[in-house]
């Protein structure tokens, strides 16, 4: 998983053409703030390496997950708050796919999908993506969410940058951009809180990390986005299928999400 404690921000110049320009860049690193301080220094170097014509400067360069930890659930789940405000599971051992369209087979558009609402549909086609031979060993858990559904995928340790994980999520229609942040990420990602407009708050948009200003603001702002949070679910329990199994992480994101209520989906 792509995902640090420590992030530093590193303003700079490169050099252009002759003429020095502003850049800034952001150091990365699991260790301390002054190991972070020199990767950023490292990524300036690099930076202007690949101005001057070093086509592979930046050859191993990956973007990983700017983002506050909240909490680090284990090895491999941890909990972050993203720029607009949200609380996120990150996983590396819990597949989570969130589709918001569907594309039927023309036998689905012919027969079994006449007369229904649009979430119906949805369920439908992931219904026979569960039941198709290359992943009917699987277990699932489908629950509904205020734009789609959102399918949790058990029974198997599937990372998330690997061709096995990608053509999954290709199978039950997940965006394509979701499936490149999980590949280069190195993980899943899921929405445990609602997004702040549909609870009437506006968004946060920080970008990590914050000096202490922005850090009272930002605590600020938490305590009141939490409490309307109360009020609201982030998606609703539809169905298991297969016998899955109420891991860990199922259990925190269902409370989290309160997937088991009747408040509304936000």
């Amino acid at each position: 998983m792509r995902l640090f404690r420590y992030w530093v921000k590193q303003a700079g110049q490169l050099e252009i053409q002759g003429q020095l320009h502003p850049a800034k860049v952001y150091g990365k690193s699991n260790l301390s703030e002054a190991d972070a301080q020199q990767d950023a220094v490292q990524i300036l170097e690099r930076l202007q390496e690949r101005v001057q014509g070093k086509q592979d400067a930046l050859a191993d360069y990956e973007p990983a997950i700017r983002e506050e930890i909240v909490q680090e659930v284990d090895t491999h789940n941890v909990l972050t708050r993203n720029r607009y405000g949200a609380l996120i599971l990150n996983s590396e051992d819990t597949v989570i796919i969130d589709i918001d369209t569907v594309i039927p087979s023309l036998w689905q558009r012919l027969v079994s999908w006449r007369g229904k609402a649009k979430k119906a549909r949805m369920q439908a086609a992931i219904e026979a993506g569960i039941q198709a031979a290359a992943y009917r060993h699987l277990s699932y858990r489908l629950y509904e969410t205020a734009q789609g559904m959102r399918l949790l995928v058990l029974g198997e340790s599937i990372p998330a940058a690997s061709e096995a994980a990608d053509r999954l999520m290709k199978h039950f229609q997940a965006d394509s951009n979701y499936r490149y942040l999980c590949r280069i990420q190195e993980c899943y990602r899921a929405r445990l809180s609602p997004k702040p407009y549909r609870i009437g708050l506006t968004s946060l948009r920080q970008d990590w990390p914050l000096d202490q200003e922005q850090l009272y603001r930002r605590q600020k702002w938490v305590e009141e986005y939490e409490e309307k949070s109360q009020s609201y679910a982030v998606c609703r329990f539809i169905q298991e299928y297969g016998g899955s199994e109420k891991t860990l992480i199922v259990q925190l994101h269902d409370a989290q999400c309160k997937a088991h209520t009747q408040l509304p989906l936000a």
